[in-house]
């Protein structure tokens, strides 16, 4: 049994909720360079392989939210991306058995999904993967309901089920519970997800407010409570991403990033955090501000070690300045009390994105950070919002940061950008990105395929 396939069968809970046993993803074409050795684990030395997937012409291809693109799944990696033509929003996956040649664009079978040569309009590159299952929430653009299909992982390809109504929509006067849905499962096994509620109020103003809702039963996906609006946020601010992440005995933390009307350096939005407790909601608690930059793009992300029971979060404090913004982290601990998160440390200086897996076959769990060094901003009318840089990853063994940090993305390249890595990192695992070019309009889907070595 190669690495892999132990990897494949081990997962059982990482990320952000303690009862998902995740791994599988989708991927794409042609060619690939090994490029660098890199220290990875405090004595270890991991090989970094990159490759092309594709050309894509939407700079979002990889930025969603914090939501997982990226699964090893029956013996294949697959990888969920994203393209736009004709203002038209494109999803697909492509996979690959070695993890540097990749297939052609998929889309799956079945569920009433639409497609052409750029991909599907019918879901998102969000999905959410248990075992051989993965499921996709998305908006439906002619209903505005959040509609949710739920796949079987096999041979390379996904057979959809038709999609079910998770809350209905409206679309005059407008209004929609949508945004890349973060879907996870529960303890008793009921799906649930955050989301953003988009609607007009009386003065004619939009909100994007926080959101969650619950499956009624365990493993039904055709039955949803009514949703959870949990606050209204005072203008100007509006939801961005956000975290879902279940807690043992029915509780839970819901984290959300808000930023203001206009993304501008100096105008920063927060991260806040609403603690369920199996009874209650709390008010929201301020964990920082988050800069006014760069909307949703991998601002932050979550996750639960179920083995030390601590919720781990990454974040960009903001720097009031299109520079200098500070990579933060900060835990959570039993019994998930608004008054349980640690102070915030600072991890790494000048970070424009981050995200991060996790190795829970250790005690305490591993955890594995991509970030972004920012090299480039262009500055206009949204502040600086396409920074790129050159992409670093970090560990945590559970007990202390890794001094150093190891290149993850091209050496030489200075416009690599929002990295969406793997959720289980115990092996080997891959890290999705994007490359800019100078024109600003196609971006190639990059992946690095990083491989345990030897001390």
């Amino acid at each position: 049994m190669n690495i892999l396939e132990k990897r494949s069968l081990m997962l059982i809970s990482i990320r952000r909720g303690i009862f998902n046993i995740k791994a599988g993803v989708l991927t794409f074409a042609a060619w690939s360079l090994l490029v660098c050795i890199v220290s990875s684990t405090f004595g270890t030395t991991d090989n970094i392989t990159h490759s092309k997937i594709d050309d894509t012409a939407d700079s979002h291809g990889t930025t969603r939210t914090t939501v997982r693109h990226v699964f090893y799944c029956d013996g294949q990696w697959y990888v969920f991306c994203g393209d736009h033509h004709e203002e038209t929003y494109y999803a697909f996956f492509v996979t690959s058995t070695d993890g540097v040649n990749w297939s052609g664009r998929k889309v799956g079978k079945g569920g009433g999904i639409t497609s052409n040569k750029y991909g599907s309009p019918d879901y998102h590159e969000s999905p959410m993967v248990t075992g051989n299952k993965v499921y996709n929430a998305a908006n439906d653009s002619d209903t505005n309901h959040l509609m949710i299909r739920s796949g079987t992982i096999a041979n390379g390809d996904i057979t959809w089920s038709a999609p079910s109504i998770i809350v209905r929509g409206k679309l005059s006067p407008r209004e929609s519970y949508s945004y890349y849905p973060d879907t996870m499962i529960e303890e008793d096994g009921r799906l649930s997800l955050t989301c953003r509620h988009y609607y007009v109020d009386e003065s004619s103003k939009p909100h994007l407010d926080p959101a969650f809702v619950v499956a009624t039963k365990p493993g039904d996906i055709t039955d949803w409570q009514a949703p959870i609006n949990l606050i209204t946020l005072p203008e100007p601010q509006m939801i961005d991403g956000h975290e879902n992440i279940p807690l043992s005995e029915g509780r839970r933390v819901l984290i959300y990033r808000t930023h203001n009307r206009v993304y501008k350096a100096g105008t920063p939005g927060n991260f806040y955090a609403f603690h369920w407790d199996g009874t209650e909601w709390s008010k929201p608690v301020d964990l920082g501000n988050s800069d006014g930059i760069n909307g949703s793009d991998k601002r932050f992300c979550a996750m639960f070690d179920p083995g030390a029971g601590i919720v781990h979060l990454m974040y960009i404090e903001d720097s009031g300045t299109l520079w200098k913004n500070e990579l933060r982290y900060r835990t959570l601990s039993r019994p998930y009390g608004v008054s349980d998160w640690s102070s915030p440390a600072t991890i790494a200086e000048n970070v424009f994105t981050t995200t991060m897996g996790m190795d829970t076959s250790s005690k305490p769990a591993r955890i594995a950070v991509v970030y972004g060094d920012q090299k480039y901003t262009p500055g206009g009318q949204w502040g600086g919002r396409l920074h790129a840089g050159e992409l670093y990853l970090k560990w945590f063994d559970g007990k202390r940061w890794q001094s150093g940090s190891q290149l993850i993305s091209e050496p030489g390249d200075e416009r690599a950008w929002y990295p969406s890595i793997s959720e289980d990192v115990s092996g080997a695992f891959g890290v999705l990105y994007l490359k800019g070019q100078p024109n600003g309009k196609i971006f190639e889907l990059r992946f690095a395929l990083v491989e345990p070595g030897s001390n």
